[in-house]
C-alpha cells in the first residue's frame, strides 16, 4: 500500500531522527552508513561498497548536503521521492511506528486476544 505524502514525509522524519544520532540536522557518513546497513540486514557490504554508496549519495544530492552536518532531511526525502530506498519497507524493517500506531496494535491484540478467549469459552461451555 502506497503511503499519501504526509504519511510518507512524516515516516522519511522517523527514519532521519532515528539515525541523527548526535542531534544536529543532518546525516554525516558515518550517520548514513548505519542507515545503509540497518535498512539493508541482509546484505553484508564491504567498506567500499558503503564508500561507493554515500559518494554517490553526497555527489547526487549535494544542494541538500550541508557542510558540517550532511544529508539534511529534505534530502533524505528526496532521495526516496527519486526511488534510492522504498520508504515503507525501511520504516518496517527499522520496526519504526507512526504516533498512534503501537496504540492501536496494542488495542487490536487486546481485542484478538479477548474475542479468542471469549471463543474458547464458548467451545468448553456450549449453551
Amino acid at each position: 500500500m502506497a503511503s499519501s505524502r504526509g504519511t510518507r514525509a512524516e515516516k522519511v522524519r522517523r527514519i532521519f531522527e532515528r539515525f541523527d544520532a548526535n542531534g544536529d540536522g543532518g546525516l554525516n557518513r558515518e550517520e548514513m552508513t548505519a542507515l545503509v546497513v540497518a535498512v539493508n540486514p541482509r546484505v553484508k557490504f564491504s567498506d567500499e561498497q558503503i564508500g561507493a554508496i554515500l559518494d554517490e549519495v553526497f555527489r547526487t544530492y549535494a544542494e541538500f548536503i550541508h557542510p558540517d552536518r550532511g544529508l539534511t532531511l529534505d534530502g533524505l526525502l528526496r532521495t526516496y521521492d527519486d526511488g534510492a530506498g522504498d520508504v515503507d519497507r525501511d520504516f518496517d524493517a527499522l520496526d519504526l511506528h507512526l504516533p498512534g500506531e503501537a496504540e492501536v496494535a496494542a488495542l487490536r491484540g487486546r481485542a484478538d486476544g479477548a474475542r479468542s478467549s471469549s471463543e474458547g469459552l464458548r467451545r468448553r461451555n456450549p449453551r
